[in-house]
Formats: C-alpha cells, structure tokens, sequence
C-alpha cells in the first residue's frame, strides 16, 4: 500500500493492494461499480482532506457532524453506513469509512485516518 500527501486542502491518492470496488458519486447517489476482483488490484481513490467536527461519546471522534469542503459547511443529516478497514498490521493504519447524507441531500463517503487524525473525502477512485 502507498500513501501519497501534499498540504492540507489538496488532493492526495490511496493506492490500494486489494480489490476495491468503489462508490461514485453521480448526480447525488452513490453507485456500486462492480469490478471483476482479478482487474482491479491496484485501483485508486482519490480523496481530498477535509475539517470535521466529531461527536465524541464512548470514544473521541466517534462520528462526523459536519464538514467543511471547499469553503462550504455540511451538516449530516444521516449515517447511512459505516465500516472500518486495517489496524491490525504494522503498516496498514485504522480507516473508519461513513457513508453520510449532508443536509443539502446529497451522499459522500469520508474517510478517517486514525493514525495521522486527518479527514478525506472520496471524490473517485481513477484506474
């Protein structure tokens, strides 16, 4: 796995080592594209970091609230789904990944990186 960062605000990629089939957002739905698993080791998602303010309730940053994205603020209305990935291996950092409806109607996928406390938002995955 390979982690790519620039500064706060910029565009930085994930490369996955597994097969990944990604959400992509298309005029304000998520839509499951489905990968044969054999093609798509080494696909990519692109994220963009993001500020969030966190509900911290049994444990800190427990869940998103809102976020700021290019200078416009967005309130989560709902947490539609929410999965974790890693933690276990040296080298494979805890991704807490929430699949959320913002007030505005619209669906995103966000992404924390317990190991460096940094938010992202998936704008595609690029092959």
């Amino acid at each position: 796995m390979s982690v790519s960062s620039r500064l706060r605000g910029e565009i930085f990629v994930f490369e996955a080592a597994f097969p990944v089939a990604p959400l992509l957002r298309n005029d304000n739905h998520f839509e499951q594209k489905n990968f044969r698993s054999d093609t798509n080791y080494g696909a990519r998602m692109q994220f963009e970091q993001i500020d969030v303010s966190t509900h911290s309730g049994f444990k800190a940053d427990e869940r998103p609230v809102s976020f700021i994205w290019r200078g416009q603020e967005y309130r989560i209305a709902e947490i539609i789904d929410r999965w974790y990935e890693g933690g276990i291996k040296v080298g494979n950092p805890a991704l807490n990944y929430f699949k959320i409806r913002a007030d505005n109607g619209s669906q995103y996928l966000l992404r924390y990186n317990a190991l460096f406390d940094a938010w992202a938002i998936v704008l595609s995955a690029i092959r």
